[in-house]
């Protein structure tokens, strides 16, 4: 499934970037043509683009493939309508994603596939969440995730921060900074094995901070995790740390700090102050 984004402005105002996504369109729906005349080099939309600048992106993704080995660092990766990652490592191994801005993209900005390393990105604003993976033995360390999910994406499906699944073993998420993300912070769904969570300072997210979930044997640790979950509290969601059907998961040495408005109640769940 390919996608065409219409941006009609991006612009900073008090150090905030705003955009105007005009339309996100999926190539195989019949009206498209109205909207994208290709034959003509036309583009039809509502919005008044009269002293704005009107970009459009329909480029699936920046970086793809099976390779080995790959190194992509010091980079702006930004505006592709990627229908899932900006750069996807999913098929590859041994890729290094050091030091890039990847930001107001389509979907996910990077994925983490077998022995990669994401080091050190600010994966900013994109519109579905910040990363995902599946792979075994990936590090993730050292990033800015924020204030991704612009599009409003269902997080329950997944959307947010960041969403691991299917991860066989050996991955560790540390070190990194995840805020003001609409959903999840960071989130590990379905038969993920093994994966370490630690020294992450995860805060200010919609739903929960830190969420293991079908999955097993994981060490939380040492994280500071806070002020999460204040859009969505109902009955045990919306927590700091959820641990949901998952089996032999250690969670130890981390600082929760609850908003004001909930207190604990015990060490796995929330509930509202009355």
């Amino acid at each position: 499934m390919s996608c065409v984004d219409l941006v009609i402005e991006v612009r900073e105002v008090n150090d905030i970037v705003m955009m105007e996504l005009a339309g996100t369109y999926k190539l195989d729906i019949p009206y498209l043509p109205r909207h994208f005349d290709y034959r003509n080099g036309k583009v039809y939309f509502a919005d008044d683009p009269t002293g704005k600048t009107v970009e459009i992106g329909v480029t699936p993704r920046a970086f793809g493939g099976a390779a080995k080995n790959v190194i992509i660092r010091n980079l702006t990766v930004e505006k592709y309508a990627a229908p899932i990652s900006t750069i996807e490592s999913e098929h590859g191994n041994a890729w290094i994603v050091e030091n890039n801005l990847v930001q107001l993209n389509h979907s996910v900005a990077v994925n983490a596939g077998r022995n990669t390393k994401v080091l050190r990105n600010r994966l900013l604003r994109n519109g579905q969440q910040g990363f995902d993976g599946g792979g075994e033995n990936f590090l993730f360390e050292g990033n800015e995730i924020a204030d991704n999910n612009f599009a409003g994406v269902d997080w329950s499906w997944e959307a947010g921060g960041g969403k691991v699944a299917e991860s066989p073993g050996g991955a560790v998420i540390r070190g990194n900074c995840v805020h003001g993300n609409d959903g999840p912070g960071i989130w590990a769904d379905e038969n993920v094995r093994g994966l370490v969570i630690e020294n992450n300072v995860v805060f200010g997210n919609s739903a929960n901070g830190i969420m293991y979930e079908i999955s097993y044997d994981a060490i939380i640790r040492n994280n500071v995790v806070a002020d999460n979950g204040k859009s969505f509290f109902r009955w045990f969601w919306g927590p700091q740390i959820l641990v949901a059907g998952s089996s032999n998961v250690q969670v130890y040495g981390n600082r929760i700090d609850v908003p004001a408005e909930f207190k604990s109640d015990s060490a796995g769940s929330l509930r509202r102050e009355s």
